[in-house]
């Protein structure tokens, strides 16, 4: 079975959003974000249960995961498993107020 990386439209412009401000200070720090984000889905591709689990009470929380951007561990993937996809749900930076996200 194959199963395939979905990303959410809020995820794909958090992405685009931190791409935009790594960029202020070094393109070539951006470019790298995206890369190790690229990368970071192929491994969950590979293994979609690797991120921890959301500690929550709220229930729509519970089923959610996360794992860090290879190489920038400040950003973090939010994501759930289906049968035959992982989808991505946002992409943060950790100190940022999650629950509220």
């Amino acid at each position: 079975m194959t199963i395939r990386i979905v990303i959410t439209p809020e995820a794909d412009r958090d992405v685009l959003d931190i791409a935009d401000y790594i960029a202020e200070g070094s393109v070539e720090a951006a470019n790298r974000f995206a890369q190790s984000f690229q990368k970071s889905l192929h491994k969950l591709k590979d293994a979609p249960f690797r991120g921890a689990m959301i500690r929550s009470d709220a229930e729509a929380l519970r089923s959610t995961r996360w794992t860090p951007v290879d190489g920038f561990p400040n950003h973090l993937i939010y994501y759930t498993t289906e049968p035959e996809a992982v989808v991505v749900i946002r992409v943060l930076h950790g100190a940022r107020n999650q629950p509220r996200r």
